[in-house]
């Protein structure tokens, strides 16, 4: 869900007329509403229940899916697609808060996680 072919699977065509920095915003902003949505939703228990009764090998790759949905490459670091309007810098923003909420609640569920 939180992969490039997910996040771009309504561009038919690639024209090639998205520049990088369009598409890693969005990709960005993709990954910020998976993560709101599986916080609001309280998903947590559910994907950690799915993936134990699929057995240890699917573990990593959940870890790989908080990660993604984290961000955590945005903490600290300004991408340059960020400085390239109000509107980025905005989608920067949002996808740090909402990181920083996915935080808490994945804290909250941190029993079940382990």
């Amino acid at each position: 869900l939180a992969s490039l072919d997910v996040a771009f699977s309504q561009v038919v065509g690639d024209s090639g007329d998205i520049s990088i920095a369009a598409r890693a915003e969005a990709l960005v902003n993709h990954r910020a509403e998976l993560a709101e949505a599986v916080r609001t939703c309280n998903f947590v228990p559910t994907l950690v229940l799915a993936a134990d009764r699929e057995g240890g090998e699917i573990g990593p790759k959940l870890a790989e899916f908080f990660v993604a949905l984290l961000q955590p490459e945005l903490i600290e670091a300004c991408p340059d697609w960020a400085s390239s309007s109000e509107a980025a810098r905005a989608t920067l923003q949002e996808a740090r808060d909402v990181s920083a909420r996915l935080v808490v609640h994945l804290h909250r569920h941190v029993r079940v996680i382990w």
